[in-house]
């Protein structure tokens, strides 16, 4: 949760998330940050229909509790505003301390969750969440992951073996999400 310097002498390698700016010149975009609400297939059939943003007012909407910059952007008030519902009341709000929080307690069948798709891609694709207003409704964020290999590492065969590794995780990634391979 901290920023270090890409020219650390005690790191190697290091994983970044936010704004491009937040990347030197030699980082390597891996993918963006993409968010989509997510709910347990089971709340879908027994809670109020969700077939339009103004239908999150009948659920509970689960929510980081963070006080981050990037929160803001990454939370529910922001995209119910992008889609004209910006003063939608839901019928609770449940506030959680991390990202995976709320993935759990949606696949708890606690609520909906604003997601990050690049952390539920696969539960998706397995059917263990879905999206009720399907890919259509998913927004992009100017956040991205990087790889930023700082300035002095040596690049050992295990070094390189796991920046391959991590190269081969983002692609996947990018390709689940539907992220054009020039992207990355």
């Amino acid at each position: 949760d901290r920023l270090l310097p890409a020219d650390d002498p005690d790191q190697d390698l290091l994983l970044r998330f936010g704004a491009p700016g937040i990347a030197p010149p030699h980082a390597e975009r891996f993918f963006g940050e993409v968010l989509t609400p997510v709910v347990s297939p089971m709340l879908l059939a027994q809670a109020p229909p969700l077939s339009t943003p103004r239908d999150l007012a009948g659920h509970s909407l689960l929510d980081e509790d963070s006080h981050r910059p990037a929160a803001e952007l990454l939370g529910w008030r922001h995209w119910l505003s992008n889609q004209g519902v910006g003063d939608l009341a839901p019928r609770r709000w449940i506030y959680l301390n991390y990202t995976h929080q709320q993935v759990q307690a949606a696949l708890a069948g606690h609520g909906v969750a604003l997601a990050r798709l690049s952390l539920v891609h696969d539960l998706l694709a397995r059917g263990e969440l879905v999206e009720p207003f399907g890919p259509a409704l998913r927004r992009p964020s100017h956040l991205s992951y990087w790889l930023v290999p700082t300035l002095g590492a040596r690049l050992r065969p295990e070094l390189r073996a796991c920046i391959e590794w991590l190269r081969e995780q983002a692609l996947l990634t990018r390709t689940a999400m539907g992220e054009a391979a020039s992207a990355g």
